[in-house]
């Protein structure tokens, strides 16, 4: 990959094992953070859709299209099943 990237000794392999283990623990925690955020902001949008103010996310289609999909679903390989959840 990079030059940098190259191990030569078990101190480079332990900082890489490091680095890339670190990078996967922020990539969880910023998945965790983003189902948090939507879930509040889907909150917010349904009680200001029950106080009457109309809202474009919360028609029934969209609401019904994103329920579908769960967070289990595999992000990369079946394309097929998550694109049949969506439709």
């Amino acid at each position: 990959m990079f030059r940098s990237w190259h191990i030569y000794n078990r101190t480079d392999f332990v900082i890489a094992l490091v680095v890339i283990a670190g990078l996967g623990v922020l990539y969880e925690w910023l998945r965790v953070v983003q189902v948090k955020y939507d879930r509040r902001v889907a909150a917010r949008l349904a009680t200001s859709s029950s106080k009457g103010k109309s809202s474009t996310w919360s028609s029934p289609a969209a609401t019904s299209t994103y329920a579908a999909i769960s967070e289990e679903d595999p992000l990369l390989g079946s394309s097929s099943v998550a694109a049949s959840k969506i439709l």
